[in-house]
């Protein structure tokens, strides 16, 4: 996949691309989800900007889901939190996650899916302050 193509995605969604390269470092930070499984590393992100005219970029493999055991085990009596698909701009900011280690923490209202009972069902709901984009645990 090239930039090309996620820049195209995102204009059809009517998301926007920051493209302005007189900012220093206007990010895009994109997640794609495979739809095909959860609880494994298998959604890319990337993150990408333009300097000087020219696109750079950088992307890895992770995960939008939240693992098996917290979808049968919330934290949450109405369910554990996905984000839904949407662009959420200006959401995050540099912080610690739990106040241990560097990541990006949530300072603005999402909408999340939630199945609270369990039955493969989702609903939406809008939760504050959930979702921090942060690595595996352990690593």
């Amino acid at each position: 996949m090239e930039i090309k193509d996620i820049i195209q995605v995102m204009a059809r969604k009517g998301y926007a691309v920051f493209e302005n390269d007189s900012k220093p470092l206007n990010l895009n930070y994109v997640g794609i989800r495979d739809l095909a499984s959860v609880n494994t590393f298998n959604d890319i992100f990337v993150m990408f900007w333009k300097y000087k005219g020219q696109w750079s970029y950088f992307c890895w493999f992770g995960t939008t889901d939240p693992g098996i055991y917290w979808l049968h085990n919330p934290m949450n009596t109405h369910g554990t939190a996905i984000l839904k698909e949407n662009q959420y701009r200006g959401t995050w900011k540099l912080g610690k996650h739990r106040g241990k280690y560097d990541a990006l923490v949530q300072r603005k209202q999402v909408t999340v899916i939630r199945d609270g009972n369990k039955d493969g069902v989702l609903y939406q709901s809008i939760f504050f302050m959930a979702l921090n984009v942060h690595h595996q645990y352990g690593i």
